[in-house]
């Protein structure tokens, strides 16, 4: 299969066994599923310093500064009630990977979806 045949799902898959984010198990699949549509929605390029993810953020009024207000303009627009906690892990996970953002999950208002999920 040539490159330009690959899916922007395969895509991912393949960018997520190389980066070794999260194990690609039955356990994470809508962990991965969820992480693919931020790829296919064109959100995440899946690149170090994501300039796909900047423009986002700048179009909406958005910076890294304010790690809460990422968090909750995507889980807006892309969570239902059994996504959230995926879509939580998917944030911080890609914000790290991509821009080496190391975030406080303690201190952030968020933890209270995450734990509410659990």
């Amino acid at each position: 299969m040539s490159k330009s045949n690959v899916s922007l799902q395969d895509k991912y898959f393949n960018w997520a066994l190389e980066n070794e984010l999260r194990p690609i198990k039955d356990d994470y699949f809508f962990y991965h599923f969820t992480f693919s549509q931020y790829v296919e929605d064109g959100i995440f390029s899946l690149t170090k310093n994501d300039k796909s993810l900047e423009m986002y953020l700048k179009d909406n009024g958005l910076s890294f500064d304010n790690i809460d207000k990422i968090i909750e303009k995507l889980l807006i627009e892309h969570s239902n009630e059994r996504s959230i906690k995926d879509n939580i892990l998917i944030i911080l996970d890609y914000l790290r990977w991509s821009y080496g953002i190391n975030v406080n999950e303690e201190s952030k208002k968020y933890i209270k979806y995450h734990r509410e999920c659990l």
